[in-house]
């Protein structure tokens, strides 16, 4: 498995959200024109769902998302970022 290594937590977010910088760019869905080194995990409640998600988006360096598209390890059902990097194949390094 690849690596995931926290940045920094971003502030302005509903819910929790932090920079990772990944050990092997994330690809998305099978787009290899979509690669990203860095990428903000977001976790939330859906009020209006009365559920919770977290979700991957690629972003550069400074923690900016450059694409709003869902990337793999993107799930439902958790607030959990090692969970949703897991998902995309990267452990969080210790």
């Amino acid at each position: 498995m690849e690596v995931a290594t926290l940045v920094k937590s971003l502030d302005g977010w509903r819910g929790k959200a932090a920079l990772y910088r990944l050990s092997k760019p994330l690809t998305g869905w099978g787009d290899d024109s979509l690669s990203f080194e860095y990428v903000v995990a977001s976790a939330v409640r859906v009020p209006h769902v009365g559920d919770t998600e977290t979700y991957l988006f690629g972003a550069d360096a400074e923690g900016n998302v450059v694409s709003w598209m869902e990337l793999p390890g993107s799930t439902k059902h958790t607030l959990d970022h090692a969970e949703a990097l897991r998902e995309a194949g990267y452990n969080l390094s210790t």
